[in-house]
């Protein structure tokens, strides 16, 4: 049975078993056996992952039968409180298989960290099914109270239904508190500034004003917090409350007198299939989103880690910053910001912490992007709003992208993907009008612009989307609707460089800051070098991938889709294929030195793929849902089976997240970050799992996060800060480098990497539960048995799952010569 199913059985039982328990599988593969008897004991740490767990079942095979009982002890950990307490004769382990243990309820079990104990008690033995380390995260096999890096136990856990059931209830009120939050930072403020620019007889569905308002209020925040830093003002949680209120405000006394003049309609009730469905869908979407993460507790990946800093830094610091400093000692702030200031308002509202707060919004943003394509969906389908669903559907739920960004952290590039099409659709706007009028449409071009440097502020990159849209606008909408009329062209490029204009003022805060800076320099680079031609191959090449992501039935769907819009003569639409391959055109004009194409990445393209699939295949389905509407018994059954289509697909969604492969951050190093901020010095420095990339140090395992969950220092900053910023000492990242170059060159107890070590003022050496390997073909820098086999050099202090902490010895420096 696929796991598909698998799941969908297992809510039908859920709702059909009242109040019996049901098991989910947690570590189930048996590579191996231990033998278990008299003489020892074998223990397991793991983490629940709902409320109600009152049984573990254990994976066991006889091998000798006596008079004596198998007994597991459930714990927090290793001799500390018992919980609970459970038994089986060991006469009735007959065959191989999982044997259940009950034990009593643990109402609130969902995310705590245990430990089960097992022990003979009196005579014979029994094998337990175990396998290899990496085969479960969130804890480690224990022989005789002592953690084995190598193993894990087989086990299966069990919940009772209703305590299960209660907590995930508690959940959804928590995401629900999150999506009203989120409404109040983003709805409010673009809904009054939305009331200015666009006049009542124009406003259209509830919908698209509401999408129109969220990504305007998406615009205004990091241009707030670049305009007020310029002037020296930091005004913190502020910049959350301030706007939303204000708007909320100015919103009810314009509607003062709505509910009176609502009483005196009389209610007109009329049921349409549009609205439902929308709903649904919008549902879906974020709950998928939010599912996705409800064991997550750090973001995952190196992108992660340096917008995690920047928001941390953004609420230390009160708003945009300089000094990275107590973290790392870099002193410039030059990095895209536009994600960071997101999570920051975010945690100001709701109270959380920078990487909560990261994780949260990361997702929420995650959604918002998608739901910002709805007004362009209907302006290229010229009002269809089931175009405006189409998109949705297809971008948000069938397609991987962007739901699979959480696995990288890819939030930079999201939250200029959130702001870009409300971009493109204030421009589009401002273009469609046929007298020119600077009096009446400067509103609307002040907003336009503002949303270019918005998006701009959220990711360097954006502007080359940007500008690519534009051409095949002009050329697509522009030429078949204009024709050779001289002087509506010239209107529409009066109000496009007006735009234009309004952008680059309004970015010139932020454009003094980037003089003489890496990223100034990397672009003048790209003008003054070419790119060679194998480069250029190497990244075409890497667009390749994208068959392992949309899948080729989609490719088919294009095709098809692409023909009947030719055949429509719907221009606009057939141009959006055309809109990736001009970008795709631009970052190869690197080799003739094209300003800036050096910047764009293949990877970066691909990944944006699902907005001209999505706006395409939305167009068709909204096709499809007009030739419906003949019939209402297809137009209902269409409707339906959407909202069942959502469904299949956003619980698909789950499987997306990929922690073996991107989590850094394990609870089992959630612990032990707990005990190195409590039992370390406060100046310890740390060595962490690293690798080499691209000129900087990239980390492997939860070790790179030690400035943000324990408070102490380790030798490996952000990549951000890395490639972009300005450190002190000044050649502190070719240090890094260099440490790491030694490190992965001589093992870690030879006079090499001694001396390298004693250089950088290391007193500590951390190793994770990811063992150092988290990521594509990474290898640990140093294993843990190398440290242990040098104990006149490295004592080890803690080690608990698969997380090791060594210090370094007072007399190993001293001794250097």
């Amino acid at each position: 049975m696929s796991k598909s199913l698998t799941w969908i059985w297992l809510f039908i039982i859920i709702l059909s078993t009242g109040c019996s328990s049901i098991s989910l599988t947690e570590q189930s593969n048996v590579h191996d056996t231990l033998i278990l008897d008299a003489s020892r004991t074998i223990g397991q740490t793991f983490r629940a992952r709902f409320d109600g767990m009152n049984g573990i079942e254990i994976y066991l095979e006889p091998v000798d039968f006596g008079n004596g009982k198998i007994q597991l002890t459930l714990q927090e950990g290793p001799n500390t409180e018992i919980f609970g307490q459970a038994g089986h004769p060991i006469g009735d382990i007959s065959s191989p298989g999982y044997y259940l243990f009950p034990l009593p309820l643990q109402s609130e079990s969902n995310q705590q960290n245990y430990y089960l104990r097992l022990e003979i008690e009196g005579e014979g033995s029994l094998k337990i099914g175990t396998a290899p380390g990496y085969t479960y995260l969130n804890g480690a096999l224990y022989k005789k109270e002592q953690p084995d890096d190598h193993r894990q136990m087989a086990f299966h856990l069990s919940y009772a239904v209703p305590q299960l059931l209660l907590g995930l209830v508690g959940e959804f009120l928590t995401w629900t508190g999150y999506i009203l939050i989120a409404g109040f930072l983003f709805a409010l403020p673009g809904w009054v500034l939305l009331g200015f620019v666009l006049p009542k007889k124009e406003e259209t569905d509830w919908f698209q004003k509401l999408a129109i308002s969220i990504g305007i209020s998406l615009v205004i925040y990091p241009v707030l917090l670049m305009v007020t830093n310029a002037f020296g003002l930091q005004l913190g949680w502020l910049y959350a409350w301030f706007p939303p209120i204000l708007g909320l405000v100015i919103i009810l006394w314009c509607q003062r007198n709505w509910f009176r003049e609502k009483s005196l309609e009389r209610p007109r009730l009329r049921f349409g299939w549009f609205d439902p469905t929308l709903v649904a869908i919008i549902l879906i979407l974020f709950f998928a989103r939010f599912w996705i993460i409800r064991s997550v507790e750090i973001p995952l990946w190196g992108d992660s880690y340096q917008h995690t800093m920047i928001t941390q830094l953004m609420l230390d610091y009160d708003g945009l910053f300089s000094s990275w400093q107590p973290y790392i000692p870099y002193y410039s702030l030059t990095s895209h910001f536009g994600f960071s200031a997101y999570a920051a308002l975010f945690s100001w509202i709701s109270g959380t912490n920078g990487i909560h707060a990261t994780l949260w919004m990361g997702q929420i943003l995650n959604g918002l992007a998608v739901l910002m394509l709805y007004p362009l969906a209907l302006k290229i389908s010229q009002g269809n709003r089931w175009a405006g669903i189409g998109v949705l559907l297809v971008s948000g739920l069938i397609l991987v992208f962007p739901a699979t960004y959480v696995n990288w952290g890819r939030y930079a590039q999201l939250a200029g993907q959130a702001v870009m099409p409300i971009a493109l659709w204030m421009l589009w706007e401002a273009l469609d009008r046929d007298h020119w009028s600077l009096r009446l449409e400067w509103p609307r071009l002040m907003l336009a612009g503002m949303a270019l440097t918005s998006m701009t502020l959220s990711y360097y990159r954006m502007p080359f989307f940007y500008a690519t849209f534009v051409i095949i606008l002009l050329f697509f909408w522009g030429l078949p609707k204009w024709r050779l009329e001289l002087k509506k062209w010239g209107g529409a490029l009066m109000r496009l460089f007006i735009v234009g204009i309004v952008g680059v003022i309004l970015f010139i805060p932020w454009g003094i800051r980037l003089l003489g800076g890496n990223l100034a320099g990397a672009i003048e680079t790209g003008v003054t070098d070419s790119t060679s031609f194998e480069q250029i191959s190497q990244q075409l090449g890497n667009l390749s991938a994208i068959t392992g992501y949309v899948p080729l039935l989609f490719f088919i769907l294009v095709g098809i889709t692409l023909l009947i819009a030719l055949l429509q003569r719907n221009w606009m639409v057939v141009s959006l294929p055309l809109w990736y391959f001009l970008l795709v055109a631009y970052m190869a004009g690197s080799t003739i030195k094209l300003p800036g194409a050096n910047m764009l990445q293949a990877f970066s393209i691909m990944i944006g793929v699902y907005i001209p699939i999505g706006l395409l295949l939305g167009w068709g389905y909204g096709q499809i849902l007009q030739f419906m509407q003949k019939s209402k018994v297809l137009f209902a059954g269409t409707s339906l089976l959407t909202i069942l289509v959502a469904v299949w697909f956003g619980w698909q969604q789950r499987t997306l997240l990929d922690l073996h492969q991107h989590a850094l951050v394990l609870p089992p190093d959630q612990k032990a970050m707990a005990w190195i901020d409590a039992q370390t010095p406060s100046n310890a420095q740390l060595l962490v799992q690293s690798f080499a990339y691209v000129g900087t140090g990239a980390g492997s395992d939860g070790g790179w996060w030690l400035p943000l969950l324990a408070r102490r220092a380790n030798m490996l900053p952000p990549q951000y800060a890395q490639f972009n910023e300005v450190s002190q000492p000044p050649d502190y990242t070719q240090k890094v480098v260099a440490l790491i170059g030694v490190l992965s060159e001589n093992p870690i107890y030879t006079p090499e990497s001694i001396a390298a070590l004693c250089d950088w003022g290391i007193t500590h050496i951390y190793h994770g539960q990811g063992q150092g390997q988290v990521g594509y073909n990474v290898s640990p820098l140093y294993l843990p048995e190398d440290l242990r086999s040098a104990p006149d050099l490295f004592t080890q202090i803690y080690h608990q799952d698969r997380v090791s902490i060594f210090a370094i010895n007072p007399n190993t420096c001293s001794n250097q010569p």
